[in-house]
């Protein structure tokens, strides 16, 4: 009985002991690593419906248009917004479509990152026929007019379809380079 009763207490030694050691070497490597602050949400400063705003160039010419069914504006942190429309123009001319789900959209206000589902749309023209770009998680930057992704990319025309693992597009010179597994289906007319 008595040796039971020394096994019953040496358990319970073990335990605390494991129990001290360890919560003394988890505040010796707390007090060693590096803290960082977590970051704060912030409350939106402002909110808006049918948010519309326009980018022009030193002429006065409409550049780009961007509109949101919300939009979310948070002090000194990216602004999210809800169903995001961007347009870009030349010459007057609508040339570029991109539509999302969500998007967040920099501080500046330069650089967009559209969230889900994103569709790009050239509609046809003289020199081009009708181009459908849809992927997901897409940095556009407003001021080089440049989109890329690393996520799966599908590239639709009358005649073609075209799947590729990321991209990166060129809007103004509408070059395109697809990073990865690269396949297609064309008909020839």
């Amino acid at each position: 009985m008595n040796n039971s009763l020394f096994t019953h207490w040496g358990s319970w030694f073990t335990l605390v002991a494991i129990v001290l050691l360890t919560t003394w070497l988890n505040r010796d490597l707390d007090k060693k690593l590096p803290h960082f602050p977590q970051p704060v949400r912030a409350n939106p400063d402002y909110t808006l419906t049918d948010f519309k705003t326009v980018r022009m160039d030193p002429t006065g010419q409409l550049v780009n248009q961007l509109e949101a069914e919300k939009m979310v504006h948070y002090p000194n942190a990216e602004t999210q917004l809800q169903k995001p429309s961007l347009i870009f123009y030349k010459q007057k001319q609508a040339t570029w479509f991109v539509n999302a789900e969500r998007a967040t959209v920099s501080p500046d206000g330069n650089t967009i990152l559209f969230l889900g589902k994103t569709t790009f749309f050239r509609p046809a023209t003289p020199r081009h026929q009708r181009l459908t770009i849809i992927s997901e998680n897409v940095q556009v930057n407003k001021l080089t007019q440049v989109a890329e992704t690393q996520a799966a990319a599908q590239l639709l025309t009358d005649a073609s379809t075209t799947h590729s693992v990321g991209m990166r597009f060129q809007l103004t010179v509408e070059h395109l380079e697809l990073y990865s597994q690269v396949r297609g289906h064309y008909v020839v007319q």
